[in-house]
């Protein structure tokens, strides 16, 4: 087995194995390539030298006797460790890749996950990785960033000052590319802050009673650009409704006299909610939500796959689209599980007589993987990034003059 040999780095190398001879080796490999390095058999050890020694990379065993790996990286998010982190366990294919989910949905720095016994070429070829050019947050240290909050002064004043813009994601047919849709999102045009994301107001607008004037406000902007698209019957406009609005009984007679206003069909607007917000009451929905489908609206259930609902209660409810979680969609190309999930989702968003939408998508090969599954419909920044509405309708024009 060749050990030394590789690209030469410098930096801190901390390894957590309670197997004293394989912690060695990784060593050896990591003093080869130039790093400093330090062993742990113990998760005592391990957390003191992380706290003291500041590691850029740390090779963990995923199982031991003292201490659970999943629980170790959990305890290093909590520290905000920027460490690039090697995954290294014999625990088999299916536990590695789950823990490189793990991972990376707590912000971890993942480099990637290899079996043992490992190769010390692959090692080799993990640690030798650009830190710039790794799958996570940087290597170097930082604070996390404050979130934004806003007051309910603040955020009603910008509604009185009409400061959000709608963007616009397309969203295509997975047969034959055709665009079928666009998703609007909104975005606050701060006048100090700049450009801020959804995460930062709608909580605050759905404690308070500016949900529904804020609502109001993006769909009125959002049917002004769709009716300027009154020559494309097939391009459908997707808004988010929250859980708060659809405890309003009047938004079934306010949707319908918007449409109006625009000389727009209700079928050209889908209202999308998620799972947990379409339950929060499910008999009020029920009652909403047929309301809303007998009007002509559609209807989708977003974020599918991630909630704890009943299937008995969301077949109830009368969802003419199911959209699978992004979660699930962008580790197609890269997970099994994944694809199964996917596949078993489509599959039962299909036995439901709904439209199947894959969000997420960010590459070819996913792409193909949803045609191969006879999923519906797709978006992700494989297809498009969310654009204001010159750029998404020039971007529209584009697209149908190549397929011509």
């Amino acid at each position: 087995m060749e050990i030394f040999g590789g690209m030469a780095q410098s930096g801190r190398l901390l390894i957590l194995d309670d197997e004293a001879t394989v912690g060695e080796i990784i060593a050896l490999i990591g003093s080869g390539l130039g790093f400093e390095v330090r062993s742990a058999t113990t998760a005592e050890e391990f957390f003191r030298l992380e706290a003291e020694w500041h590691p850029t990379h740390i090779a963990l065993d995923l199982v031991m006797p003292s201490v659970n790996g999943i629980e170790a990286m959990a305890e290093l998010a909590r520290r905000h460790c920027p460490a690039a982190i090697v995954i290294i366990s014999g625990a088999g294919a299916g536990a590695l890749q789950a823990a490189q989910q793990a991972s990376n949905e707590h912000g971890l720095n993942v480099l990637g996950a290899i079996p043992k016994p490992f190769r010390a070429s692959r090692l080799r070829e993990l640690l030798s990785t650009p830190l710039n050019a790794a799958p996570g947050r940087p290597a170097s240290p930082a604070p996390p960033p404050t979130r934004y909050q806003p007051s309910e002064d603040e955020l009603r004043g910008a509604i009185e000052n009409r400061e959000f813009d709608v963007f616009y994601q397309p969203k295509i047919r997975c047969a034959d590319g055709e665009v079928v849709g666009v998703e609007a999102l909104v975005r606050w045009s701060h006048p100090d802050r700049g450009r801020v994301g959804p995460n930062a107001f709608i909580p605050m607008a759905e404690r308070t009673a500016l949900i529904g004037p804020l609502t109001t406000q993006v769909l009125e902007g959002a049917l002004g650009w769709l009716a300027g698209h009154r020559d494309q019957p097939q391009l459908r406009l997707s808004v988010n409704i929250s859980a708060a609005s659809l405890s309003d009984p009047g938004l079934a007679d306010a949707l319908v006299e918007t449409t109006r206003t625009w000389d727009l069909p209700p079928d050209r607007l889908i209202l999308e909610m998620t799972e947990a917000s379409a339950l929060v009451d499910p008999l009020a929905s029920l009652r909403l939500l047929t309301r809303l489908r007998i009007q002509g609206f559609h209807l989708a259930v977003d974020d599918f796959g991630i909630g704890s609902s009943s299937l008995a209660q969301l077949a109830r409810l009368p969802f003419s689209e199911l959209k699978i979680d992004t979660a699930f969609v962008r580790e197609v190309s890269r997970s099994e599980d994944a694809r199964k999930i996917v596949k078993a989702i489509t599959a039962l968003g299909h036995s439901l007589d709904m439209l199947v939408t894959a969000e997420g998508v960010e590459d070819p090969e996913t792409m193909q993987y949803l045609r191969d599954t006879r999923c519906d419909q797709a978006q992700g920044y494989f297809i498009g990034r969310p654009m204001g509405g010159a750029l998404m309708s020039a971007w529209i024009a584009d697209r149908r003059r190549g397929a011509a």
